[in-house]
């Protein structure tokens, strides 16, 4: 729903099932979802209404395939999903994984999600954030971090951090900079990147 067309007037969910499933590459989720639109005459060209349905599977990373034209069910009623909570990294997490980077400990994976402030809640769903991915990587005194997390759709952010040489230094990670793939989002590339 977070899409241009998810949030057309035209655009419904039908039918949202879940799978059986046993792995994360498994199919999780099954969506059918309908675009409609209205008839449309003018004195150029005449549009009858109508429908078209999709239907894709989802696993934890997102559809496993291109949607497939269905037949529309008959009378189903769209399905309202609920609200989903917010992705991203706040700006108070920099500080705070700046702070954590500067005293870690023998387990550092631990103590930087530890350190990091509890998710906000959204006052308008009553939902928490889910909390960005720690990834830490760790050689000699060095220390690699990275927070990342999935906004929706195909948006990302990240904050890197890093402790080299007892110095301690964050950063955004912005996406629009030219050569995103010099730039990974990843614990291991934090240390080598300036």
């Amino acid at each position: 729903m977070a899409t241009p067309l998810g949030g057309s007037p035209g655009f419904s969910v039908l039918p949202a099932e879940d799978l059986a499933h046993e792995g994360p590459e498994d199919p999780m989720a099954r969506l059918v979802w309908r675009i409609h639109r209205d008839a449309h005459d003018s004195e150029w060209q005449k549009t009858p209404a109508f429908d078209a349905c999709y239907e894709v599977d989802f696993d934890h990373c997102g559809a496993v395939a291109e949607p497939s034209r269905v037949t529309c069910p008959e009378d189903a009623t769209p399905v309202t999903p609920p609200p989903l909570p917010k992705r991203g990294i706040p700006s108070d997490f920099a500080p705070a994984r700046g702070t954590a980077l500067g005293a870690l400990p023998g387990t550092p994976g631990d103590a930087v999600a530890a350190a990091l402030p509890a998710p906000r809640v959204d006052p308008a769903t009553g939902l928490a954030s889910i909390p960005p991915r720690v990834l830490v990587h760790v050689r000699g005194g060095d220390v690699g971090v990275a927070l990342s997390a999935n906004t929706g759709g195909d948006g990302k952010d990240c904050v890197m951090g890093r402790r080299v040489g007892g110095e301690v230094r964050v950063w955004p990670l912005d996406r629009r900079d030219p050569g995103p793939v010099e730039k990974p989002c990843t614990a291991e590339a934090a240390p080598a990147t300036s």
